[in-house]
Formats: C-alpha cells, structure tokens, sequence
C-alpha cells in the first residue's frame, strides 16, 4: 500500500462538504430531453423526447455495439453524475475498472472472433454480477468498468472477487482449443481513493496496474 492511500480509511472524515458541492444539481433529474433533428423547410430543430423516447435516443449513441454495454461516451456522464451525488448527499462510491488478461496474446493465437466471443462473455458476467443500481460499460478494446452507487471498496471489491471466479470458471471453445480467460481488476472509492473524478480515475488505474504486474486474475484496491 502507498504511503498516501495508507493515510486513508473508509469514512466520512476523508470527506469534506463544500459551498460549491451543495449547490450542485442532480444532472439526472435536470437534464433537458431533446434531441437535434430537421423540420419539413430542413431547418435543424429541438424536438423534445417523451421519457420512453428519450432512453431509445439515449441507449442509440451510449451503447457499444459488440456487447451492448455502455460506452465511453456514456461512462464519462453518468461517472459525473455518480461522483456529483455522492458529494452531494455525503455517500460512499465506488469505481472498478476490468481488463481482459493476455488479449493481445488470444488475438495473435485464435483471431478476432474469439476475442470477440470472450469480450461478449465478459459483459454477460458483468451483468450477472451486479445489481441493478450499478452500471457496467465497455471503456475501451479490452477494458471494462463498473459505477458503483452507495458502495465502499470493501463491498466493491467482494463483487470483483466474484467476477473473476466466473471469468476463470468460463472457458472459451476454439476449435478443439479450450481457452482459459482470466481478468485483472482496479477499485477505488470515493472518498476513501479521491474526491475528484481525476483522483479516483487515477486511483483505480494504479490499482489496475498493481493487478496485471503481479500476474492478473486478481482485484487490487490498496
């Protein structure tokens, strides 16, 4: 463990409540439902959305169409949100980030479908793992993350156990191959890793690293 994640314990005595951070709204409550589109002269138009309406639009540009997670576009809003609540109303939160062990290597051995075929299995275990207030997403190539609302690393990190247990668990068929897939897991906590997007982004990517150098297959949150 650092010397700086060492002067931290899980709690509200990390925490400090601000002007700034009261008068935050929720973004998710006040975001405006519209979206651009053309009138019959073919003038750009805000044509505002029904709630239904509004979560198809929404779901069309945030989800990635491999394994139909949100996406990054997506991550880097509701991470905002998360954070901005926590600070909010002074509740625990927490970020996990997943990367696929050894890709490169199963690419280069089996090709692009059987990564693919891991990737979508990957997203299926994210999804069977958590509850239904957390929100998983494909960030990248080979990488993953998990919103966690109201939760301390501490819980995060049981839940992360248990991903990797069901990715070793789940073996991939090529061919007459069976392939192993293990992952590597990074979490932070808000307030315990950071109070700022940037801190805990940071945080949970060290963790990530510390993970994948000591042999993958495994969570690492201090």
């Amino acid at each position: 463990m650092s010397k700086f994640l060492s002067r931290h314990s899980e709690g509200w005595q990390c925490a400090r409540d601000t002007a700034f951070n009261r008068l935050v709204s929720d973004v998710q409550a006040n975001k405006v439902k519209y979206k651009k589109v053309r009138n019959a002269s073919g003038e750009l138009v805000e044509e505002t959305l029904s709630e239904d309406k509004f979560k198809q639009y929404e779901n069309s540009v945030a989800r990635d169409e491999l394994t139909g997670l949100y996406n990054t576009y997506f991550f880097t809003q509701k991470f905002t949100r998360e954070l901005k609540r926590a600070i909010r109303y002074k509740r625990p939160f927490s970020l996990m980030l997943v990367s696929m062990d050894r890709m490169g290597q199963l690419q280069k051995l089996y090709g692009n479908l059987l990564t693919c075929q891991i990737l979508q299995q990957e997203a299926r275990t994210l999804r069977s793992s958590v509850r239904e207030v957390d929100t998983p997403f494909r960030i990248s190539a080979e990488q993953f993350a998990v919103l966690f609302p109201e939760t301390y690393s501490s819980k995060a990190t049981i839940v992360g156990q248990r991903i990797c247990e069901k990715t070793r668990a789940q073996s991939v068929i090529s061919g007459t191959n069976t392939v192993l897939v293990t992952v590597s897991i990074g979490i932070a906590s808000f307030p315990t890793h950071g109070r700022q997007e940037k801190e805990l982004l940071t945080s949970a990517m060290q963790f990530l690293q510390e993970a994948q150098k000591t042999g993958g297959n495994k969570v690492c949150t201090s």
